[in-house]
């Protein structure tokens, strides 16, 4: 799937920063700009992720534990970046799907879905399916 959210956030403050070190690096407006790659970064990677979650939502079997699994590793990563990209609410619904007994699975996992649609919205995504 790409970069990880943590290795897009790492980035963009390398960049606002000046590089690794944290060396000095300039102007308010490098920071908006770091601001806006990382946004930009965000958006991609929810756009990647959108199609799948709905694809595993439309399929669900509770019967497919590696699947079972996949979906409870990508709730977990979304709990972890959600709110470190100004989106606590997916990270409150990651942490409901990676801790959601599998018959309240879909339910949760619709929920998710709803949000990340709605942060797609707000982050200005050329993707975002209709509800």
């Amino acid at each position: 799937m790409g970069a990880s959210d943590d290795d897009i956030a790492a980035g963009a403050t390398n960049q606002a920063s000046g590089g690794p070190e944290g060396q000095e690096g300039g102007s308010a407006g490098s920071v908006g700009r770091a601001r806006k790659s990382l946004s930009e970064h965000y958006r991609d990677s929810l756009e990647q992720k959108f199609p799948t979650l709905q694809d595993w939502a439309d399929s669900f079997d509770p019967a497919d534990e590696q699947r079972i699994d996949d979906i409870r590793r990508v709730g977990h990563q979304m709990r972890g970046s959600g709110a470190s990209f100004g989106f606590p609410g997916i990270s409150d619904l990651g942490a409901a799907v990676e801790g959601a007994p599998v018959s309240e699975l879909p339910a949760a996992l619709g929920d998710l879905i709803a949000e990340v649609r709605r942060a797609l919205v707000e982050l200005g995504s050329d993707i975002v399916p209709d509800a």
